[in-house]
């Protein structure tokens, strides 16, 4: 990529930059995907505006996005730019498939900020137009995680039952285009809706079965976020001693890893 951008060949140089992404992608290396797919984003928009270009363009955001979840935290307005961009892309080029993708980034941002109304019509869009087991498990996990910071953890939790029964591995290379966190996220909220249900037992059971799941995934971000749900879980049982060991093992997951967004939560769980 280097050598085709010296010698001013900037089609080139941009595929060599997006094969460099995918390849960091692939080994859960976020900051090496930012760099890459930026590069390749500041070259490409240098050239004219023609269908094909939109194409690359909505490829390479769309390497993009997990990365940049990884590292900024799903609220940041990098994110909010990104899944823009990737709807509009989408809308345009009629691309059905990647617009579901597009439409749950912008999902997780507003969800993030507490934007409740656009949640729910997001969540409600995804469930509508999905069509592929991924898809439909998504329909329900976004509307899951909506209805729950409603208060309506009943329904949520036959929403998040619902998504599980769906997941099998045969759908995780499709859900891992959604993120890391994806295929974790509605056993994650499971466990927390069992606790608010008032059965703490299933909840410490779901707890247990997601660190085992994250085990399995070669996703720091993954192990993080089950490291989250432990620490929530364990403040909630007050059990301090539990606290501090999955906080600093979070702590030091971020460190290694770069990802921004685990540091707060392991500071939480340290200063409780």
């Amino acid at each position: 990529a280097y050598h085709f951008e010296k010698a001013d060949l900037i089609p080139q140089a941009i595929e060599y930059l997006h094969k460099a992404g995918l390849r960091a992608l692939q080994r859960s290396a976020s900051i090496e995907v930012v760099s890459h797919l930026n590069h390749a984003l500041d070259l490409l928009l240098g050239l004219p505006t023609v269908p094909r270009r939109m194409e690359k363009e909505l490829s390479l955001r769309f390497v993009l996005a997990p990365a940049l979840s990884a590292i900024k935290g799903w609220s940041a307005p990098e994110i909010a730019i990104n899944a823009e961009n990737c709807v509009a892309l989408s809308r345009e080029l009629g691309d059905l498939g990647r617009l579901i993708h597009s439409l749950y980034y912008l999902w997780t941002n507003h969800f993030m900020r507490g934007d409740r109304r656009p949640t729910i019509d997001l969540a409600d869009e995804i469930a509508g137009l999905a069509e592929t087991p991924a898809q439909v498990y998504m329909g329900y996990a976004t509307r899951a995680y909506t209805a729950y910071y409603g208060g309506r953890f009943t329904e949520a939790l036959a929403l998040t039952e619902r998504a599980t029964a769906l997941f099998a591995p045969e759908i995780l290379p499709e859900l891992a285009a959604f993120g890391d966190e994806v295929s974790l996220m509605p056993h994650v909220f499971q466990s927390r809706l069992l606790w608010n249900l008032g059965k703490p037992d299933q909840a410490v059971r779901k707890r247990d079965a997601v660190h085992a799941m994250a085990e399995t995934l070669l996703s720091p971000f993954a192990r993080g976020i089950a490291l989250i749900a432990d620490v929530v879980l364990s403040r909630d049982l007050r059990d301090p001693e539990r606290v501090e060991r999955a906080s600093e093992r979070l702590k030091e997951l971020a460190h290694e890893q770069g990802v921004a967004v685990l540091h707060p939560a392991a500071q939480c769980g340290k200063g409780w």
